[in-house]
């Protein structure tokens, strides 16, 4: 194996590491998916490891659902079954975004650096080159059709995460924790103006 298959395997695994690893801001609060099927409640305290005031938080890497939700209130007015609830009414059919994700994380993470390491890309590029255009295509579809209300609501928002996740392939993997996030922003605006009112 020569030096630049070696870079390019480590940059592809260092690109999707640093999608996983979010930060929080004081107040803030992060839900994230467990692989065990639960959900893990992280709390930004004055006590935790921070760097520049910002706490780190590790989104399951393996677990490619929609996942992710950051709140500046407190964890306990949230559960499993709200989140849960959350998820089947803002985003019925992410199992497509999910299984295209999988699809796509199973080739870019493990076909991808296979090929490049045993110095087979060379021959066999067409395919998995194929394949990760096709399947970032889709999940660029699925973001775009799933994120109607995010779309109408926070178009300048919508279409800088858009064409983000579009130029990333590895980002993208992670696109169903941009949309979570973001449909859970909207929700939360809007629960708290109608509270206000």
């Amino acid at each position: 194996m020569i030096t630049i298959e070696r870079e390019l395997t480590t940059a592809i695994y260092v690109l999707y590491a640093m999608d996983c690893l979010h930060w929080l801001k004081p107040g803030q609060t992060a839900l994230t998916r467990q692989l065990t099927g639960g959900w893990r409640v992280s709390e930004y305290k004055e006590e935790s490891f921070t760097l520049l005031g910002r706490m780190p938080v590790l989104a399951n890497p393996i677990d490619l659902r929609p996942g992710w939700a950051v709140y500046n209130f407190n964890a306990s007015s949230f559960t499993t079954e709200s989140i849960e609830q959350f998820l089947e009414k803002s985003m019925p059919d992410r199992r497509y975004l999910t299984a295209i994700s999988i699809l796509a994380g199973l080739n870019l993470l493990v076909v991808f650096p296979w090929l490049l390491i045993s110095g087979l890309l060379g021959i066999y590029f067409r395919a998995p080159v194929t394949l990760l255009t096709v399947m970032h295509l889709l999940i660029g579809f699925e973001v775009y059709a799933q994120g109607r209300v995010w779309r109408t609501q926070k178009q300048g928002e919508f279409w800088r995460e858009f064409i983000s996740l579009l130029l990333n392939p590895v980002a993208a993997l992670r696109s169903g924790d941009v949309l979570c996030q973001a449909l859970f922003d909207l929700k939360s605006r809007d629960g708290s103006r109608q509270a206000s009112e």
